[in-house]
């Protein structure tokens, strides 16, 4: 679904960022195994209902946790705006806090937290467009701001454009390699889907070193799928036990039980063909 003061929040939070998602045929990827397994092979993004749900924390939604140098200058004006916003954010008056926050970028350009918050605000009311524009916004005024790219990754996969999840998930693992397995996730699914098979099991294997107790198993899931399609059925169905064994209640959990049962059958094939 962190570091310093932010890992308490990280443990604590309920939230997970991706859900399991329907089944999309990756782009690049071997479509002849596919076929072959008996199901198309994805890596995951959320439903538009679903997409806080799995997958991935973030830092936390009170912008106090969220550290930008940039927005330290921030003016008294654009501060008392960037509060009065706040304000409205936490009685749901959505229309309004987008109004406040928007003084306060106008006030202040380079108030990368406002940018912020004024793209999550945005996305609430389903303006993913221009959520999206204000998270750059945000990353552009803050290259360090580690929650501006979670943003962008919940855009990114939602929109599955996997190669602005790719863009986004490199920064996290970038600016914190050791901070969350779910960035490294986030980082196998994109490339994945983007059919790069050699950085998607090198990220799903860095993720899984960092996930000792298993708090992300989509990671299983993932590099099942990466193993798949290199046809390593043995090591993919390895893969895929493990997540139904640690998710057994997941939305997907029959798709995987299908995945499993194809890559089981291409390994006795495979090891009748060597006899």
């Amino acid at each position: 679904m962190k570091y310093f003061h932010w890992i308490v929040l990280l443990l604590c939070s309920p939230a997970l960022l991706f859900a399991q998602l329907a089944v999309v045929t990756p782009r690049g990827a071997d479509a002849q195994t596919a076929n072959d397994q008996g199901s198309s092979s994805s890596a995951s993004k959320p439903s538009s209902d679903q997409s806080d749900n799995k997958a991935y924390h973030s830092y936390s939604d009170d912008p106090r946790y969220t550290v930008s140098v940039s927005s330290l200058s921030a003016p008294d004006k654009a501060r008392k705006a960037f509060e009065k916003a706040e304000e409205e954010v936490r009685k749901g008056r959505w229309q309004a806090a987008t109004t406040y926050f928007r003084k306060a970028v106008e006030t202040y350009p380079k108030y990368a937290i406002a940018w912020l918050e004024l793209g999550r605000v945005q996305a609430r009311q389903s303006s993913y467009a221009e959520a999206q524009n204000c998270f750059r916004q945000a990353v552009a005024q803050d290259s360090k701001l580690l929650d501006g790219y979670v943003e962008l990754a919940k855009v990114a996969t939602r929109q599955e454009n996997w190669t602005d999840l790719a863009d986004a998930s490199d920064h996290l693992i970038q600016l914190a390699p050791g901070s969350s397995p779910e960035y490294w996730y986030m980082n196998s699914m994109a490339y994945y889907n983007l059919g790069k098979l050699n950085q998607a099991e090198a990220s799903a294997t860095h993720g899984l070193d960092l996930d000792p107790r298993h708090q992300v198993p989509e990671m299983e899931y993932v590099y099942g799928l990466i193993l798949g399609t290199k046809k390593d059925y043995k090591g993919a169905a390895e893969h895929m036990s493990a997540y139904l064994r640690l998710a057994p209640d997941a939305q997907d959990k029959d798709i995987a039980k299908n995945l499993l049962a194809g890559y089981v059958y291409r390994e006795q094939l495979a090891a009748e063909d060597q006899q």
